[in-house]
């Protein structure tokens, strides 16, 4: 049954009225739509300056007493803290820190260009991310495995971190020119300071360039 309206349209009032206020409300939906985009827009590129690898520092806030690392040999400089003392600078680089702490720099051939995973996968000395996590539920050893990527001089390199009683590992491999770049840090845990020493590493990692 239709309800008659009890309140027609006076005869003299412009039709025209009805297609204004739809395009006044078309006009309103759009801006609304667009805020909505451009908001979640915002967002998107916030999650992703979070989820981007950054280190530290950056070179300007360098310590003035540190100094230059530089081996044409292989390709690389970056600065490192007084404390560190050079101890080889053959084949392995080896920064002594103390007795059992330290920092080691090398590197391997990547002929076949594999990438980072792959080429830990087929190593005999380096252990691949599901190698480790395989170990780790298979049996119970004494420490916690860490895997992340960073960029270091625009090479998304990994980051592994064996940390347990006895101190922490780091390992970061970097490719460049069909070679992987190795850095460990090995820490013990009576180091008097293990966590400033792992946040100048990360500082040594936003010095670390390569110049071949």
């Amino acid at each position: 049954m239709q309800i008659e309206n009890q309140n027609p349209i006076p005869p003299n009032h412009p039709v025209l009225n009805h297609k204004v206020l739809y395009t006044v409300l078309g006009v309103l939906l759009l801006v609304l739509i667009a805020g909505s985009y451009f908001w979640w827009q915002e967002i998107k590129k916030s999650e992703i300056s979070q989820e981007a690898p950054t280190l530290r520092s950056e070179q300007s806030d360098v310590p003035s007493d540190w100094k230059t690392y530089t081996n044409t040999d292989y390709g690389f400089e970056f600065k490192y803290p007084s404390y560190f003392i050079i101890s080889s600078d053959d084949k392995t680089i080896i920064f002594d820190i103390d007795e059992f702490s330290g920092l080691e720099i090398s590197t391997e051939n990547n002929l076949s260009n594999l990438n980072l995973t792959q080429w830990l996968t087929s190593s005999e000395q380096y252990n691949s991310k599901d190698e480790i996590d395989k170990i780790l539920n298979e049996s119970e050893v004494g420490f916690s495995f860490q895997q992340n990527e960073l960029r270091v001089d625009d090479k998304i390199g990994l980051k592994q971190k064996y940390d347990g009683e006895g101190g922490a590992v780091i390992y970061v491999f970097l490719p460049n020119n069909n070679k992987i770049y190795i850095l460990r840090l090995g820490s013990d845990s009576h180091f008097y300071n293990q966590e400033n020493l792992i946040l100048d590493f990360d500082q040594i990692l936003s010095t670390f360039k390569f110049t071949n």
